[in-house]
């Protein structure tokens, strides 16, 4: 009886829906007994029905949620079967969260992610627990599509094949979802969308966390130029929501009929955080007082240094201060850059901003601190070595093909390594101390 009467309601939604010029008062019209026996005369025996009649296909969109790895979204494939009352919801963004070596394998670009099956209740007690807005978006597949693609995933969901090197932009929870819809309907939702798209990965990934400023800094510092190449509007379906609007503009042919893909939407949970951004910030001008401030500062020490104990001790202490967090930085950005398997942060000119070699500075600045002659030398080259690779990053940005856009990060370091160039030229003594050796023992060997 539970299949007859998934029989009906299938009969009539289709006839609702492909039949809108017909006249209203036909099943709704009929009395409980009438409908039942239109049901029984028109459904197949069970024996014979099509393959796949039984299933229904919905795309999942959930919406962005407060932790960092959940900013972007998530998407995954709901399979109903009224048949057996079953339902299976496949994700492709499973990873294992508790995992000791989280970061280091985040870091390395070799976190393992895999394609995971879970219940509808407990992906709904999931995001209602995140407040995040779930939306499930029915598509209108033939029984062979439908049965296809659960074959399909319940293959990819073999611990053999289920797992997978995740790339955030190119092959994520949301791709995985587009590919496996677009092999299934013949490229149709390719097909159409290869035109250019509005913003780049790196323009979609700064307006998507820019409530979070520490996150939005690292973010934009860590990925390459690459992220500011054009991409199309197939190319945004990285992220769940362009995901689901590629899948809304797309049409499938069914019977001669022309009919969107999307039949018919529900939305689960409603939203209960706030929107994201539709457009990135232009923060430039921030970056930019930032980095005066720092750089007139250190400037300003050194310029004092001559006439103040106190400054040059506070000199000390700013070298210290800078050249611990900016060189572990510059390392962390030289080996996402040179080593790390993360395609996102390949050709990244942020490495020439804040170069491994300003932990010098740290050594300067204890040593100076002691007294060693040698310490303003090194600083010396530490800060003028990091103001001309910024320079040079300048120029590649003015004149380089296809650059990176990071004039943000530009605004910061230009006006900082300068002013640390001018402390460290003024804080120490005039000329280097090899220089004063030097023309001591000339002095000492010229004839009186």
């Amino acid at each position: 009886m539970r299949y007859l009467y998934e029989r009906m309601r299938i009969l009539r939604v289709r006839g609702r829906e492909r039949h809108p010029g017909e006249a209203s008062g036909g099943l709704g019209a009929l009395g409980p007994v009438a409908v039942m026996l239109l049901a029984l005369a028109y459904a197949e025996p069970a024996g014979a029905a099509e393959p796949g009649d039984s299933l229904t296909v919905s795309l999942l969109t959930m919406g962005p949620g407060e932790h960092p790895f959940t900013k972007f979204g998530h998407s995954a494939i709901w399979v109903h079967d009224a048949r057996s009352n079953r339902d299976e919801v496949y994700n492709f963004g499973t990873f294992a969260f508790e995992s000791p070596t989280l970061l280091l394998d985040s870091v390395q670009g070799k976190l393992p992610y895999w394609l995971s099956v879970q219940s509808m209740s407990g992906t709904l007690a999931t995001y209602r627990e995140q407040r995040r807005s779930l939306l499930a978006s029915e598509l209108e597949l033939t029984p062979a599509e439908r049965l296809g693609l659960l074959d399909a995933l319940r293959d990819n969901a073999l611990p053999e094949h289920r797992y997978y090197r995740y790339d955030y932009y190119r092959d994520n929870c949301a791709t995985r979802v587009r590919d496996a819809l677009d092999r299934v309907l013949g490229g149709r939702i390719h097909a159409p969308h290869t035109g250019p798209a509005r913003m780049s990965y790196r323009e979609h990934t700064l307006r998507l966390v820019a409530d979070d400023p520490l996150l939005y800094a690292g973010l934009d510092l860590a990925v390459g130029r690459h992220t500011d190449a054009a991409i199309t509007f197939w190319d945004e379906g990285f992220l769940p929501e362009r995901l689901h609007d590629l899948v809304a503009q797309t049409t499938v042919v069914d019977a001669g009929q022309e009919l969107p893909l999307i039949r018919g939407e529900h939305l689960l949970l409603p939203a209960r955080l706030p929107a994201p951004r539709a457009v990135p910030p232009n923060w430039r001008i921030r970056y930019w007082d930032v980095g005066l401030f720092f750089g007139g500062a250190l400037a300003w020490l050194g310029v004092s240094s001559r006439r103040s104990p106190g400054a040059r001790r506070a000199l000390f202490v700013a070298s210290v201060a800078l050249g611990v967090p900016l060189g572990l930085l510059g390392l962390a950005l030289a080996y996402l850059t040179f080593f790390s398997a993360h395609s996102a942060a390949a050709a990244n000119y942020n490495v020439l901003l804040v170069p491994p070699w300003v932990l010098a500075l740290t050594v300067a600045g204890f040593a100076a601190w002691r007294n060693k002659s040698w310490a303003w030398s090194v600083a010396r080259w530490a800060a003028l070595g990091a103001f001309s690779s910024t320079v040079i990053a300048l120029g590649i940005r003015l004149f380089g093909h296809q650059p990176q856009v990071n004039n943000q990060e530009l605004a910061v370091a230009l006006p900082l390594w300068l002013g640390a160039a001018i402390a460290a030229q003024l804080a120490g003594p005039r000329r280097p101390a090899w220089a004063r050796s030097v023309r001591a023992r000339a002095d000492r060997d010229t004839p009186g």
